[in-house]
């Protein structure tokens, strides 16, 4: 019986030392392969950037307003290198206008950007009008600024 008990264990042992050996040696080479980047700044809107009536600037206030276009569509907006606004947002067709964020003192401000639907980031800064609009149709984003806001009811 102690020679079975023995036979047994070094049959265990040795079955169990033959696993190990095959299992490392079917080493499988793992590759990775790399990760497509499909959601953040991928997508290029065109922009259009166009300057209007901006000599009558008395005002150091700085406003972005979202008008036509936007069904649902998620903007980031960055001010000075921080994102201070991000939501979907949907153009009222009856006004054509969708939001509008208010950014503080027009002197303060170094640097301005958009971002629509996760895309790349649109630099839409002027340090010489008070009022930036923004249209997107067609996937063409339309940047107009003015020192004269005309309410939209």
């Amino acid at each position: 019986m102690i020679i079975l008990k023995s036979g047994l264990k070094k049959g265990l042992l040795v079955l169990g030392a033959a696993i190990v050996f095959v299992c490392c040696k079917e080493k499988k080479e793992i590759t990775k392969e790399p990760i497509q980047q499909d959601s953040i700044e991928s997508v290029v809107y065109d922009l259009e950037i166009e300057k209007l009536n901006c000599t009558d600037n008395k005002k150091d206030i700085a406003v972005l307003l979202f008008e036509d276009g936007f069904d649902g569509d998620l903007i980031d907006v960055y001010l000075n290198g921080d994102k201070i606004f991000s939501k979907k947002i949907y153009t009222d067709r009856l006004l054509g206008f969708a939001e509008d964020v208010e950014l503080g003192k027009l002197s303060t401000i170094t640097d301005l950007a958009i971002r629509i639907n996760n895309s790349k980031k649109m630099d839409i800064l002027n340090k010489t009008c008070s009022f930036t609009f923004v249209n997107f149709i067609d996937d063409k984003a339309t940047v107009k600024y003015d020192s004269i806001f005309v309410p939209y009811n």
